[in-house]
């Protein structure tokens, strides 16, 4: 991928002349956007990433794009994005198909949103122009440590790193003429000195790992070793990235970074993805053209267990740590209750230690399940839970809606198979 252009787009508020020292400055408050073009276009032209982050609290967005000087969006040169609320250190990630011109063209983009109660408009253009001819190569890049990379560079400097991938995150695609709630963050991979890092957050990393985006982390294998070309980024909060990755190889061979993995079960296909699984949720019934469902919000378990608003739907990747059974209770029988309903509990780390099933830690998420028996223990899972508001220290923080294990539906209605 090509960053076509990073803008910092001002929220302009109506003048106010010689305002006291004391009044909000809606022009200190802005929209901070990203814009990200393919390399390569197919016979219906391409898809641009946009992702967009606020520096402030912001309600009532409205993100209206169109293409200009010949580009063309789809759908039918229009396309409106709303959202019900921007938070900082939230990107808020979608993408727009596009047919740029035979030469250069642009994308606008053009947004209203309210601001401290104030309205506030914003507008860009961001150029598109083909690639030249023959993919050149990026100047020689400076040989750097991952630390360097996690401490900072000068935005838009190219640097050389050799790293261990630890682990990786895919923000689901955003379906076309959709508007999806924001990823926990863009897609990426995270980069160690070492191949035994302890696990962490990928919400959260520690100071020695970087994070550097990519388009298809599935690409990278874990815990393998990597040298990268990466161009610095400025990382504004604790779940932004050091870098985007512009070429990889692994054991001297180029890593195609602009295709999607091999399936796992293909000759030659790479282990199965940390990444969320591209599984996007379906339009909604009666759907307005060019808007669609918000796609789940992703979290991490500790923000689940602290809790979310009450029917909330959230997508999540964690460790099933244990699992509880309510035993049905026969026909015309009068029995006692259960400690819990039925579920499983979820980790940030396979290795947790051991707890009562009563009184779970505070990073350790409990979510009802029909039948906890679909789900191992000691495996890693995506999945998509509507939080409940929790009543009590027996009760659950949700109630698993969906859920994937290495890219594969789980049947949440269905009891276990028998053990062999």
């Amino acid at each position: 991928m090509r960053l076509a252009l990073v803008a910092l787009l001002a929220l302009a508020a109506p003048a106010l002349a010689k305002p006291p020292p004391s009044a909000p400055l809606l022009a200190q408050l802005a929209l901070d956007a990203e814009v990200l073009f393919p390399d390569q276009l197919g016979a219906d032209g391409g898809r641009a990433k946009v992702s967009v982050s606020v520096a402030a609290e912001a309600t009532d967005v409205k993100l209206e794009l169109t293409g200009v000087d010949g580009m063309k969006v789809e759908p039918d040169n229009r396309l409106v994005v709303r959202v019900n609320a921007l938070h900082p250190g939230q990107p808020f990630v979608f993408e727009v198909a596009f047919r740029p011109a035979a030469g250069r063209s642009a994308l606008s983009v053009r947004g209203t949103a309210r601001v401290g109660g104030t309205p506030a408009s914003m507008a860009r253009s961001y150029p598109w122009a083909p690639a030249p001819q023959g993919n050149p190569q990026p100047p020689p890049a400076a040989v750097v440590d991952v630390a360097t990379l996690r401490r900072g560079l000068p935005e838009g400097q190219v640097v050389r790193v050799e790293a261990w991938v630890l682990e990786s995150f895919r923000c689901p695609p955003c379906p076309p003429g959709a508007m999806c709630k924001p990823c926990l963050m863009q897609s990426a991979i995270f980069l160690g000195a070492t191949k035994d890092h302890p696990r962490f957050p990928v919400g959260n990393p520690p100071p020695d790992v970087a994070a550097v985006g990519v388009q298809f982390p599935g690409r990278f294998e874990h815990g393998a070793r990597y040298t990268l070309d990466v161009r610095a980024t400025t990382r504004t909060g604790p779940t932004m990235l050091d870098g985007v990755v512009l070429q990889a190889w692994k054991d001297g061979a180029s890593v195609p970074l602009d295709a999607p993995p091999p399936p796992p079960d293909a000759p030659g296909g790479p282990p199965p993805p940390g990444g969320t699984p591209q599984l996007p949720p379906p339009p909604p019934p009666g759907g307005t053209a060019g808007v669609a469902l918000l796609a789940p919000m992703s979290t991490d378990v500790v923000a689940l267990h602290r809790g979310l608003p009450d029917g909330q739907v959230v997508r999540l990747e964690a460790w099933v740590l244990e699992g509880y059974l309510c035993p049905p209770c026969p026909p015309k029988a009068q029995c006692k209750p259960c400690m819990m309903q039925s579920a499983i509990f979820l980790g940030a780390t396979r290795d947790h230690p051991r707890f009562p099933l009563t009184s779970p830690p505070g990073d350790v998420a409990v979510v009802g399940a029909q039948s906890p028996g679909q789900f191992t223990p000691g495996l890693r899972y995506t999945l998509d839970v509507r939080a409940t508001a929790k009543a009590g220290p027996s009760s659950v923080d949700g109630v698993v809606v969906q859920a994937w294990q290495d890219g594969r539906p789980v049947a949440l209605d269905a009891p276990p198979p028998p053990p062999r």
